[in-house]
């Protein structure tokens, strides 16, 4: 099954949260994330949902001494 590119909200300010100038703006979202989202809108990355996490192994669980004494 493939996805689509989904375009995400623009990140706006309302007007009592502006600055007098663009100097005294402070910067909003992530620079990391408007790339990625970047590469997926040009396809040169494949959009898709991240993996599971998948244990190779049962989880053991282990009671400990000092624990069990109050208890």
């Amino acid at each position: 099954m493939q996805l689509w590119f989904q375009a995400q909200d623009l990140e706006v300010k309302l007007s009592d949260e502006l600055a007098g100038s663009l100097r005294q703006l402070k910067p909003e979202g992530s620079v990391l994330t408007d790339r990625f989202k970047s590469l997926q809108k040009r396809n040169l990355i494949e959009p898709r949902e991240r993996a599971k996490f998948k244990r190779k192994y049962k989880l053991k669980y282990v009671e400990k001494r000092a624990f069990r004494e109050i208890s």
